[in-house]
């Protein structure tokens, strides 16, 4: 790929991810999207091919995804959005987008219930 091609961005996805607080012997798990409230992250999204994937999940489907979005400071795990479905990050690659775009895989995972969502602003 060339390193001065930019990738078209027409997705929208959001990115989280997720703790748990004890707030007065309670214990609480928190969403923490990395992003103000009521924005989105615009991305590049594919769905692997039966030749990315080994051989024991290369039954083409739309499990894995790989998401490419601008350069940004993203946490080292961490859920995307999608279509009103979750996926949970399978690592970055920030070496072959170097302070360009980020590349990274995805897998689908069940969405689950929070009893606190927040916030973060752009960083």
């Amino acid at each position: 790929m060339n390193p001065n091609t930019i990738t078209l961005k027409d997705k929208k996805i959001k990115i989280f991810t997720e703790t748990n607080r004890e707030d007065l012997g309670i214990s609480q798990s928190v969403k923490i999207y990395q992003h103000p409230i009521n924005t989105v992250l615009k991305a590049n999204i594919r769905q692997l091919s039966a030749d990315e994937t080994n051989a024991d999940n290369a039954d083409q489907n739309s499990e894995y995804l790989v998401i490419v979005v601008n350069h940004r400071i993203l946490p080292d795990s961490f859920f995307v959005e999608f279509r009103g479905s979750t996926y949970k990050s399978d690592g970055i690659d920030k070496f072959e987008f170097y302070k360009g775009e980020i590349k990274f895989r995805a897998h689908r995972v069940n969405s689950k219930e929070y009893d606190v969502v927040e916030y973060k602003e752009w960083s």
